[in-house]
């Protein structure tokens, strides 16, 4: 069987280890290589073929989303993994006009990486769960976020969990921070609320 070959750019080492060693979990995947900088990754594609190129936005020198576009100029066959710690909902409109495949947010990477390149890897895109700039719940976490999105579509506190990799109690918990967040609002005027402002 043919590895698909995976290249992961970014600048911390503990970092770039936690998501090869959640990539190799699937023996389908091999990371080729683990870049620090955006010129070590255009080289290697310049001479190399590869599959899949998981990008920090915060690379030295070059931002993440412009490393993606000239490996998209080098390989016009790979697919695209834009990270970041920066939760901004910009990032996520400049993924969807660079039709970068997939956007994840760090802190969501270990739980859900292999989850998000197999989708990739079956032509769907993945962005995460955020409020468009000028919703109300732009207050919530990310975590907070997607716990509203699974409570709205009518799942159970235990089903929420599973999804969500968490405790029962950590979901019950989220849905109580989302409470005292809208003080004035019962539930279900904060799910109609979901349906005016949405959540991406």
């Amino acid at each position: 069987m043919n590895k698909k070959k995976v290249i992961i750019a970014d600048d911390h080492d503990i970092f770039i280890l936690g998501l090869r060693v959640g990539i190799e979990k699937d023996s389908s995947f091999i990371v080729v290589l683990e870049a620090k900088t955006s010129e070590e990754v255009l080289t290697f594609l310049s001479e190399k073929e590869c599959d899949l190129l998981i990008c920090d936005y915060m690379l030295p020198t070059i931002d993440g989303v412009s490393v993606l576009k000239k490996a998209k100029k080098l390989n016009p066959n790979i697919k695209t993994m834009l990270i970041s710690s920066v939760e901004k909902f910009e990032l996520q409109k400049l993924c969807e006009k660079e039709k970068i495949d997939a956007y994840l947010f760090k802190s969501e990477a270990r739980n859900k990486i292999i989850e998000v390149v197999n989708l990739i890897f079956q032509n769907q895109k993945f962005r995460p769960l955020q409020a468009n700039e000028n919703s109300p719940f732009q207050i919530l976490t990310p975590k907070e976020l997607e716990t509203l999105h699974f409570w709205a579509s009518g799942k159970s506190m235990e089903d929420t969990g599973s999804q969500m990799k968490i405790s029962g109690k950590t979901v019950e918990t989220h849905r109580a921070n989302i409470k005292k967040k809208f003080p004035n609002l019962t539930k279900e005027e904060i799910f109609e609320l979901i349906k005016e402002h949405g959540i991406v």
